[in-house]
């Protein structure tokens, strides 16, 4: 049979996002300095656009309209919706530049010391790692990649500083449970599903059979096969899809060379007469508005056909990123005043009074999606009268005492902490021990959730507890006696005193 060539239609439902509604998404995940910049590059390409603070005053000249009157009015409510955009009034937020407050004018940024990827982990692994386990743990520390993944196998890094490979897989689950999440895995998947077992928020059984099994159909979109496989619906699929996807692909991408980072808080928190008051920072933002000459010359009617078309469509990009920018603000706006009316007195320094938040507890509140949620509280920083709190901080699970109180779970762990902190190191707490001075309390939880939130922290196990303490003990005995040694061995006719040589 000759080959032919053959146009055959086919039609399939899929869920696809349009440009605009993936620009609209990014926007939620950037921080303000990232999309100040988005929106300054949007300025150098939409002429329609302009930054009221470097332009000119211009009295365009207003002559006879010629336009339709619904262009006409549609401008001017345009001119009007921006009035109000650049201080932020009736749009359901308030905007910095509302505030006359030389506090807010002033804050350009807040100065963090950023530590290397290996100082932020040995400051941590040298806390709870077992004196044999020491030098293995610094040495694959030092070893991560740029990712910060373990690609040293247990056999070659064994070998190169001449510990068992046991050692090294010992020191490697050690490293694995400290912070960031995901830090030394061996790859991707692993990386991700060690952050699975860190994220509180995540009621998505199906979340972790996908890493573990479809993680190369989720990369290519596969939504429809890995339902198939899974038996649930491709809405599902990409629900759990944008969990996996907020969660950090490389642990040491926010690491740098020790270098000095600045952060420029999304939203400021102040107390104002006993009631606390949120402010969505827009100082950094350029003020947008239309530039009049353009508006001119379409209010005058002298524009051709092609012209007019033109300039129609940057109007319409114009307006369509003012919304957009409108609707982060407003969503982060309610995100974080849910944040605050529900935590108040964590915001007047009462740090243990601190209560459980979930994600899908302040997107049922808002009526947003959880992955909107998710988005919103990654990278967006709150400058509050008691510190600098990312908003991801305040979601945790929850823990129901006898008498029908609801603690976070971030409380339980502090008070764990506190537990062993104040341990006879010579005899340390078990957990179950733990467990039973928590039921004093009336916090009932199980004993094998005290050694995931021990671990979480970091803390090790009983018996690795005492027997680092043993070992200190012994090492400082060791001391001692070296000291001893030396003050006598400096004493005239002493027993180790140096013979001299014969003639």
């Amino acid at each position: 049979m000759a080959p032919e060539v053959r146009l055959d239609v086919q039609v399939r439902q899929g869920l696809f996002l349009s440009p605009e509604q993936r620009q609209a998404i990014e926007l939620m995940v950037k921080p303000i300095m990232e999309v100040a910049a988005w929106v300054q590059e949007e300025l150098t390409q939409n002429p329609i656009l302009d930054d009221a603070d470097s332009i000119e005053d211009v009295e365009p000249v207003r002559p006879e309209e010629k336009e339709a009157p619904d262009d006409a009015a549609k401008l001017q409510d345009d001119e009007d919706w921006l009035r109000n955009f650049h201080d932020g009034s009736d749009l359901g937020y308030v905007s910095s530049r509302r505030i006359k407050d030389e506090d807010l004018q002033s804050i350009e940024h807040i100065k963090v010391e950023v530590p290397t990827l290996a100082e932020h982990l040995l400051g941590q692994y040298r806390l709870v790692a077992p004196p044999h386990l020491v030098t293995a743990g610094e040495f694959l520390i030092r070893s991560l990649d740029d990712r910060g993944f373990c690609t040293l196998s247990a056999e070659e890094a064994a070998q190169q500083i001449s510990v068992s490979p046991d050692q090294i897989q010992a020191a490697l689950l050690l490293i694995q449970t400290l912070d960031p999440p995901g830090v030394g895995a061996r790859d991707l998947k692993g990386s991700l599903l060690i952050q699975l077992d860190h994220l509180e928020e995540s009621s998505l059984d199906y979340v972790r059979p996908i890493v573990e099994h479809h993680l190369d159909d989720l990369i290519r979109k596969n939504y429809k096969k890995i339902g198939s496989a899974l038996k649930i619906r491709a809405e599902k699929v990409m629900e759990a899809a944008e969990i996996i996807g907020s969660l950090n692909p490389f642990p040491a991408r926010d690491y740098g060379g020790g270098e000095t980072k600045y952060i420029v808080p999304d939203l400021f928190v102040r107390e104002v007469e006993g009631q606390f008051e949120v402010i969505v920072n827009e100082n950094p933002m350029p003020r947008l508005m239309l530039n009049p000459r353009y508006v001119d010359l379409f209010r005058r009617g002298v524009l051709s056909r092609e012209e007019k078309a033109y300039l129609k469509e940057k109007m319409t990009n114009a307006r369509w990123l003012i919304n957009t920018l409108h609707q982060r603000n407003l969503s982060l706006y309610l995100v974080a005043r849910y944040i605050i009316d529900y935590e108040p007195d964590f915001f007047r320094g009462q740090f243990d009074q601190l209560r459980p938040l979930t994600l899908k507890q302040v997107a049922d509140s808002l009526g947003l999606s959880i992955s909107t949620v998710s988005r919103l509280s990654n990278q967006k920083y709150a400058d509050t009268p008691v510190g600098l709190y990312q908003l991801k901080f305040f979601f945790s699970n929850s823990v129901q005492t006898e008498g029908g109180r609801v603690l976070s779970s971030r409380s339980v762990k502090q008070k764990i902490k506190h537990m062993i902190e104040s341990e006879d190191v010579s005899d340390p707490l078990s957990d179950v021990t733990i467990l039973e001075r928590l039921k004093q309390e009336g916090i009932h939880i199980q004993r094998r959730t005290v050694a995931k939130y021990r671990e979480a922290m970091g803390i090790l196990p009983r018996r690795l507890r005492r027997s680092a303490a043993r070992q200190s003990e012994s090492s400082g005995a060791e001391l001692a006696l070296a000291e001893s040694a030396s003050v006598e061995d400096d004493e005239p006719g002493g027993d180790h005193a140096v013979e001299s040589d014969g003639p």
